[in-house]
């Protein structure tokens, strides 16, 4: 609620049109999870952390695709900063669900309250399944690739509709 309450003031401030107040909306939400991310790593819940950078930069390289001009070096340091911890934290995400026996210790809906909980749900899915595969190398890789293709496609699905409706209600559409 108390983060509903600062977005709202926050657009208000900003204000210049409907299209930046609608993706500077979707950037606060996407910054709150970097920050929810950058918790979860201080306490060592690398599960947790590698789960909301992911769902992170999902959404801000989809927001540069439907978006190009928009905040463009901004967008860019975040994507880069996002990769970075995301490969920083999937060896300690790896060692972190072998120590579970491979039990998946994080629950998808508690992740964040970023009105994301769809994707953060399916995000949850595809790690597990990309851990599992770095943590049974000699097993069958395709079961685990085939999970692999079939979560990345349905995050990227949901990321997609997600900005595409913020998009949508902007001005002009999405631009590409």
């Amino acid at each position: 609620m108390v983060r509903l309450r600062l977005a709202v003031v926050l657009v208000m401030l900003a204000g210049p049109s409907i299209a930046e107040a609608t993706l500077q909306q979707t950037y606060l939400s996407v910054y709150l999870e970097i920050n929810d991310a950058e918790r979860s790593e201080l306490g060592k819940d690398y599960i947790g952390a590698l789960v909301r950078f992911q769902v992170a930069e999902a959404f801000l390289v989809k927001m540069h695709t439907c978006d190009a001009n928009w905040e463009i070096d901004l967008l860019q340091h975040r994507i880069k900063d996002c990769q970075e911890e995301i490969t920083k934290l999937t060896p300690l995400a790896a060692k972190e669900l072998s120590q579970s026996n491979d039990a998946w210790p994080l629950d998808g809906e508690k992740l964040g309250q970023n009105g994301w909980s769809e994707v953060d749900q399916s995000q949850t899915k595809l790690t597990f399944w990309q851990l599992m595969k770095l943590n049974h190398p000699g097993s069958d890789q395709g079961v685990f690739d085939q999970k692999i293709r079939e979560g990345s496609k349905t995050v990227d699905e949901l990321v997609t509709a997600a900005v595409e409706k913020v998009s949508a209600s902007t001005p002009g559409g999405v631009r590409q």
